[in-house]
């Protein structure tokens, strides 16, 4: 009996890994099956009969893996992506050496994209396609002639990469601000794309490539080593491109074809399959979104920052450096971002962790990546008695009330982990996705840009587009401070179990505000915002607003002017 041929092999290998993957959830998964395809590939280059004949004293070649393939990053149903790299013109018989290795990979039904090339062809498209230069520059070899493919990498850098490297930096922001902004609509935020959304895996590989084009990045841990990362950080982002590789690769097995968006058909099944049950946290698909939200908020905030440090720092090299003093002096703004004059000043005065924040909802700036870790190593700092502590809680209400809405700094609170700390409830409803086609984002950002949208009642545009509520909102000045609280904490209750989550959300509220020592009058007029701030809504479309009993009743439960004004906004 004949032996069999490497891709039928291959074939049977892949679909016991896929299978014994797929039901331990086993992350290492996409690299198994890269390595697998290599097994392949030098089976094949070893065995070939074409290859010999090309003298390869005068026709070297390498086999090179490119893009995802290259990454090690081989989902179940990914394309896998080829060069076939030459020194000088590509031989006559390079089509048949192709024929001898891929088409036996399309007989058994993989994906195999390939092109053939010399190093100077090569070359010349990476300099005007991205896509071409992104793929390259996670390329690897995989066989062949390994002192060819050392030179090409060796030109790709001297020649393509650093004498272009602000270019190719703002050339891929700018893809990247492109890609966020389509996939940023309402369906995709109810049927995550896990590969080109916000917060994707795309945005994973932006970061890792504007590194690699900065510095001699190669793997995920040079991210740490070259200090692009922290320690602690690094972590996270293994724990959230493991998760998301882990869902991928599942839904490439449901839908039995390339498909990265989370479609509402497959959401079921993919948390059935990943041992999500119905408890105390929700609904099984409800557990599942709630940790790919995660995931993917991580991934969204590790790319803005990257984004904008390496913007901060490419703008130092070319501009001096301006220091602007901020009101403590032991904060100050540089390159629009703001910083810390010393770790050891936070230990000093540990209120300057709500300090920066303040200073970023006044003056419009972001917290450099340095400020943030700091905030974030300096967390254990912020405990009951911290709101306590000489204008710290006027410092929080300075920011809630801040009239910018250009920076939302409430989300990078919520970011850092500094908001959980300041209230503890908050973690509740971290993440927590409702399934349903209408909530568009989990609980914790819904509450954050609620507030941000009645802020934005305050300014110009407001006026043109709803001048009733620009008018209401200038209205109820004395008491904005209130409605802003209650719009942060509006639904403060879905974080636990309840039938009325706006009933349970006012008694939290009032242990919150309590505790931080508001007076009862005030810590009453929130409550009541949170407990019936469905009231308006429910009152207009689900009861007879002609009926006189029905104005009535909700005039008599709202009981003065100045709340129906609060409620209506």
């Amino acid at each position: 009996m004949a032996d069999e041929h490497p891709a039928i092999l291959l074939k049977k290998k892949r679909k016991r890994l896929i299978t014994e993957g797929l039901k331990t959830n086993c992350a290492e998964l996409i690299r198994l099956l890269s390595d697998m395809l290599d097994a392949y590939f030098c089976e094949v280059y070893e065995k070939s009969i074409v290859g010999p004949t090309m003298r390869i004293e005068r026709n070297p070649y390498a086999l090179v893996a490119l893009g995802g393939y290259g990454r090690r990053e081989e989902c179940v149903q990914s394309d896998v992506d080829l060069l076939f790299l030459f020194d000088r013109n590509v031989p006559e018989n390079g089509e048949a050496l192709i024929r001898e290795i891929i088409y036996p990979l399309w007989d058994i039904g993989v994906a195999v994209g390939h092109a053939t090339r010399s190093i100077d062809e090569s070359l010349e498209l990476a300099a005007i396609d991205l896509d071409t230069f992104t793929a390259m520059l996670d390329s690897r070899l995989i066989c062949g002639m390994s002192p060819l493919f050392s030179t090409f990498m060796e030109r790709f850098r001297q020649e393509i990469i650093l004498p272009n490297q602000d270019r190719w930096i703002e050339t891929i922001i700018q893809s990247c601000r492109e890609r966020r902004a389509r996939f940023g609509d309402s369906a995709y935020l109810l049927e995550p794309n896990i590969k080109e959304g916000v917060g994707s895996l795309r945005d994973y590989h932006t970061f890792r490539w504007m590194a690699m084009i900065l510095s001699e990045v190669r793997d995920i841990r040079d991210l740490e080593y070259y200090g692009y990362i922290s320690s602690r950080e690094y972590g996270r982002l293994i724990d959230a491109l493991s998760w998301l590789w882990v869902v991928r690769n599942h839904l490439h097995d449901i839908a039995g074809r390339k498909c990265d968006r989370l479609f509402f058909e497959y959401q079921p099944r993919v948390a059935r399959r990943l041992g999500f049950i119905e408890g105390k946290n929700g609904q099984p698909v409800e557990q599942m979104l709630s940790k790919v939200h995660s995931a993917m908020e991580w991934l969204n905030q590790l790319v803005q920052i990257g984004i904008r440090e390496i913007d901060a720092n490419r703008s130092a090299v070319r501009n001096s450096r301006s220091v602007t003093k901020t009101t403590s002096s032991d904060i100050y703004a540089d390159r629009g971002t703001l910083h810390f004059s010393t770790s050891e000043a936070i230990v000093r005065h540990p209120v300057l962790l709500i300090r920066i924040f303040e200073e970023s909802a006044k003056q419009g700036l972001p917290l450099c990546i340095d400020a943030r870790r700091l905030v974030q190593e300096f967390l254990y700092l912020v405990n009951e008695a911290f709101l306590r502590m000489p204008g710290a809680l006027k410092s929080f209400e300075s920011i809630l009330m801040a009239s910018r809405v250009d920076v939302n700094v409430l989300e990078e609170m919520a970011s850092s982990g500094m908001l959980e700390r300041l209230i503890p409830e908050f973690t509740s409803i971290r993440d927590r996705i409702q399934y349903d086609r209408y909530h568009l984002f989990s609980v914790d950002a819904h509450s954050l840009k609620t507030v941000q949208a009645i802020k934005s009642f305050g300014g110009e545009q407001t006026k043109e587009w709803c001048s009733l509520c620009a008018e209401l909102y200038r209205d109820i000045s004395p008491h904005r401070k209130w409605l802003l609280w209650a719009a942060l904490l509006h639904d403060i209750g879905k974080g636990v179990q309840s039938d009325n989550h706006s009933r349970n959300g006012a008694e939290i509220t009032r242990s919150i505000l309590n505790r931080l020592g508001y007076r009862k009058r005030d810590i009453d007029t929130v409550a009541f915002l949170i407990e019936h701030h469905l009231l308006l809504i429910k009152t207009a479309t689900r009861r007879d607003i002609n009926d006189e009993e029905v104005a009535i009743t909700c005039a008599r439960t709202v009981n003065n002017v100045e709340r129906l004004k609060m409620l209506y906004l």
